[in-house]
């Protein structure tokens, strides 16, 4: 959808003036509804559900004024306390966190590993993780998935 790009930069504006980032989005349509999708993000805490509301209630006049969609519902979430680790900036921002790594061993094989995030060198683009205190480091380019782990 080309207003696509349009929705991105109305809303990356809303979201920096909010103290947001514009973690996803994404479109769909089913039947004659348009679904735009926001995943908005806070760098320094947690997203909570009135900081979706809060960020609707600010960006879907400014859509309705700024572009031509009609017919469109807007839904506007968190990444969630499960949420996806996509970039070595996520690891280190999530240091000492539990997560849940999918990744290509060396042997080819498909792996899983859940450790508590160590550290993370942006430079050499790797990460290490405490797995029953063994700390072992892995290269991000072999990441399959990475999310962070709930815990209570």
């Amino acid at each position: 959808m080309e207003e696509l790009n349009s929705v991105r930069n109305i809303a990356e504006i809303v979201a920096k003036r909010m103290g947001f980032e514009i973690f996803d989005l994404k479109s769909y349509k089913r039947g004659r509804k348009i679904f735009i999708n926001i995943t908005i993000d806070n760098m320094k805490d947690y997203v909570s559900i009135k900081d979706c509301e809060a960020f609707s209630k600010e960006l879907g006049p400014l859509l309705d004024v700024e572009t031509t969609l009609r017919n469109y519902i807007l839904e506007v979430s968190s990444p969630g306390l499960d949420r996806p680790l996509r970039e070595l900036k996520d690891f280190k921002r999530f240091t000492g966190r539990l997560a849940k790594i999918k990744f290509v061993g060396k042997d080819g094989k498909n792996r899983v590993v859940v450790g508590r995030i160590s550290a993370c060198d942006e430079e050499n683009k790797t990460f290490s993780l405490n797995v029953d205190g063994n700390i072992q480091t892995y290269n991000f380019s072999g990441i399959k998935s990475a999310n962070l782990e709930i815990e209570f």
